[in-house]
């Protein structure tokens, strides 16, 4: 209401400024506030321009982006009141699907369940997105409150599945528990193995945390500094450095680190040894020949074990009690998939509502992979979850520096290249990079291009014309070097080793301090706690996400803007 009193007081003391204003230049202002999340500011462009007046044919579009923007910078009450308004005023208008959604929203986030629920009900094309909202939302509420939402909402077998495991998830559960949750299952033919957990955590005086990285010391050259498994002495001392800061007020971690040696045999001989069964947690290891012998020895000790770089999906698969800390590469996939849907689909660049020109609406991409597995993984993976979206997939090829004169051929259809919502390219070859990069210049399409965040390792092409091409990185392991606790930590790591801290020294220290919370908070099990937890803030790194998924969700996406690096889907 303060931000409505100070927008009215504004509309009174000026109100030549509306005479014969330019409704477009306005709306355009308005949208641009909103891209650069200046919510509060976007509002008070907006409201001048949400009245039905002669020659304002954005009147409806902006009082819906006004409560986009009022819900954004969480005046929920004027947006609900914009939402409302919109409603009631244009019943008939062909976004009032987008308009229930948001206020769906609103309504969840002022804790009005039973409004936001009976919206969502009424929805006819956004039923997953309505799944995933609700499952943010009632995943958050406690036990009591969810089992009479259930109740209310008889015929909704998300709510029930999500209520069933809550339940499930209770180490200790009352006779009224139990029977309900059996009911849900046999009311919704739910799977009763997904639901009778055979893990219990326990909550103890002392952890102890065992580190398994391939430090291989017998063929350290320790004066050398270019030594290939440096990586593993920099996690273990950001670790190290976390594990002091979790026993600053009282010593509850002991933490052990093992040398695996880069030896299947070695990891064996470990795991045969009772020193392994006495931990807690495990951290590691890295090669996929050593963790598959570590994962096997936690489900059958219900050790939880923690795999700090792995991407590969089937290590998690039917064991619950290892976690990924990176998001596997289908995940990736789906994420920036969703990204281009949301957020590149559309293109309002020559949007003339006047002439009756919509918005263009880009129903293609390119998909272009190098020589590793992992490009093409990645790119087939990325290349089913955007057909899954209604994209058509215009090109899907394997390029090499061998074989790049094939690409000319390609973007010299500037209409093909201009028209794809983007073009995404795996590949770690720095010359066919500087080609397509190079290409594109040519073209002087300005079509988003995304890839992984290696890219920025290269010298053949500069942040600028990144900058200029649109290049969007996946960038799971993005460090904001003005960030306060990075400086802190940095200032500790010096201090340690006289060296500044790679990211695999971030790694070790962001990991330990996200576990070591999770064995303080939730015991020896952590699983549900963290998967009750939902998103959250990293100390350093960009976030975590374990919400029905035991590798993390979130996958940051960055592009540089005004020449700095900045993260475009960061964590709320």
């Amino acid at each position: 209401m303060k931000t409505l009193l100070i927008a009215l007081i504004f509309f009174i003391l000026f109100p030549v400024a509306l005479i014969g204003q330019n409704f477009s230049q306005q709306y355009e202002y308005g949208k641009e506030l909103l891209r650069q999340s200046r919510y509060q500011a976007a509002m008070q462009v907006f409201l001048p321009i949400t009245s039905e007046t002669q020659g304002n044919i954005y009147f409806r579009h902006a009082l819906y982006l006004y409560a986009l923007a009022a819900f954004k910078a969480t005046a929920y009450d004027d947006a609900k009141s914009a939402l409302l308004q919109l409603l009631e005023k244009y019943p008939n208008w062909d976004q009032r699907e987008e308009v229930n959604y948001l206020l769906a929203n609103t309504y969840f986030e002022l804790k009005n369940h039973r409004k936001a629920l009976a919206i969502l009900k009424g929805l006819s094309n956004s039923k997953e997105d309505a799944n995933n909202m609700k499952l943010y939302y009632l995943n958050k509420i406690i036990l009591d409150t969810l089992i009479k939402i259930q109740h209310d909402h008889p015929e909704d077998i998300t709510i029930a599945r999500l209520l069933a495991h809550k339940i499930s998830s209770k180490t200790e559960k009352n006779e009224k528990e139990k029977m309900l949750l059996n009911f849900l299952i046999q009311e919704y033919k739910f799977d009763s193995k997904k639901f009778f957990i055979k893990h219990h955590s326990q909550k103890k005086d002392k952890y102890n945390v065992a580190l398994l990285l391939p430090f291989s010391i017998a063929e350290t050259d320790f004066k050398s500094v270019r030594r290939t498994n440096q990586y593993a002495y920099d996690f273990y001392t950001g670790a190290k450095l976390a594990i002091d800061s979790l026993n600053r007020d009282k010593k509850i971690f002991n933490l052990y680190a093992y040398d695996t040696e880069k030896s299947e045999s070695k990891v064996k001989k470990l795991i045969n040894s009772t020193e392994l069964s006495s931990m807690d947690l495990i951290i590691g290891p890295v090669a996929q020949n050593e963790i598959e012998h570590v994962v096997d020895f936690s489900n059958q000790t219900e050790i939880c074990t923690i795999l700090p770089f792995s991407l590969n999906a089937k290590n998690i698969e039917g064991r619950e009690t290892v976690m990924m800390c990176q998001p596997s590469l289908e995940i990736m996939a789906g994420k920036i998939a969703a990204y281009v849907y949301d957020s590149l689909r559309v293109d309002s660049t020559n949007y003339n509502p006047v002439k009756n020109i919509p918005p263009f609406q880009k129903t293609h991409v390119m998909i272009f992979y190098g020589n590793e597995i992992k490009d093409s993984v990645l790119a087939a993976r990325f290349r089913d979850s955007v057909l899954s979206k209604g994209f058509e997939v215009k090109h899907f090829d394997k390029v090499t520096k061998n074989r790049v004169s094939f690409l000319q051929t390609i973007f010299a259809d500037t209409s093909k290249v201009a028209t794809a919502a983007c073009i995404f390219v795996t590949s770690s070859d720095e010359v066919v990079v500087a080609n397509i990069v190079s290409l594109l210049e040519v073209s002087q399409q300005n079509t988003p291009l995304i890839t992984r965040a290696d890219w920025l390792q290269f010298d053949l092409i500069s942040f600028s014309q990144m900058e200029r091409r649109r290049v969007h990185f996946i960038h799971t392991d993005y460090l904001d070097f003005t960030n306060d606790n990075y400086n802190q930590f940095k200032k500790a790591f010096m201090k340690k080793t006289n060296l500044l801290p790679s990211i695999y020294a971030v790694q070790g220290y962001e990991y330990m301090m996200y576990f070591g919370q999770a064995l303080k908070e939730h015991g020896t099990y952590f699983y549900y706690g963290l998967q009750n937890t939902g998103k959250k803030s990293g100390i350093i790194l960009s976030g975590w996400d374990y919400t029905n998924s035991y590798a993390n969700l979130y996958v940051p996406i960055t592009r540089f803007k005004n020449k700095k690096l900045e993260l475009v889907n960061r964590l709320k």
